[in-house]
């Protein structure tokens, strides 16, 4: 089992990692994820701190343990996509991925581009990767066979 702030880290590294092209949003469900934790990240904290400001300004503090339920449950948010992006990029390729994964590595290989040595069991996050090398290297007409 792994530890929550090891969790955490290994989602923010994954989501740097997995590049966000349109391409991949029917494959993948990391991508909305990802866009839905980056959001959270941005504006969820302020949302937490003015809804019980707001509600004592208003109401004086009639609601306020449940405001600050509130407030916690959308401070937990962005933690629940990242803990759950640190947990997928861990897990092996389905079969059908896998081999995506491997006939990318070979057409990047044989395109002359520097890749790592493919695995034997590639996870989530090597396929990330493969992805992100692959549309930094490679030209535009040579990507849309992939896909």
């Amino acid at each position: 089992m792994t530890k929550f702030p090891a969790l955490i880290s290994q989602g923010q590294r994954y989501m740097d990692t997995w590049p966000i092209r349109p391409e991949l949003f029917r494959h993948f469900p990391e991508l909305r994820v990802i866009q839905f934790t980056r959001w959270s990240i941005k504006w969820l904290p302020g949302f937490a701190i003015m809804l019980p400001a707001i509600q004592i300004l208003l109401v004086e503090s009639v609601f306020l343990p449940q405001m600050i339920a509130i407030s916690v449950l959308l401070l937990s948010i962005p933690f629940q996509g990242l803990m759950w992006l640190g947990h997928r990029s861990s897990e092996p390729l389905p079969p059908a991925l896998s081999s995506w994964y491997r006939d990318i590595h070979a057409r990047m290989d044989a395109e002359g581009c520097q890749v790592a040595p493919a695995k034997a069991r590639p996870i989530f996050m090597d396929m990330g990767r493969l992805l992100k090398q692959a549309f930094k290297q490679l030209e535009e007409s040579r990507l849309q066979r992939l896909f």
